[in-house]
């Protein structure tokens, strides 16, 4: 099996593990206009009540005003 490796840039955010904590972030890039091609979220063990999220943009486009 062939394998391809690309490197990519990938936005990382610390986000509160609570709920609604994702989603405040999430409003924020569909706001700005960007599509999403992964997100990964999860908990910080080393910080309480802390999460991490990281996502892949494909595109930021201008939203309609």
């Amino acid at each position: 099996m062939e394998l391809s490796v690309e490197r990519l840039d990938v936005w990382a955010a610390t986000i509160d593990d609570k709920p609604g904590g994702l989603a405040k972030l999430l409003s924020v890039l569909r706001n700005a206009g960007v599509d999403l091609q992964f997100i990964v979220a999860g908990r910080t063990p080393e910080a309480s009540g802390k999460g991490r999220v990281k996502a892949r943009g494909l595109a930021c486009a201008p939203r309609p005003q």
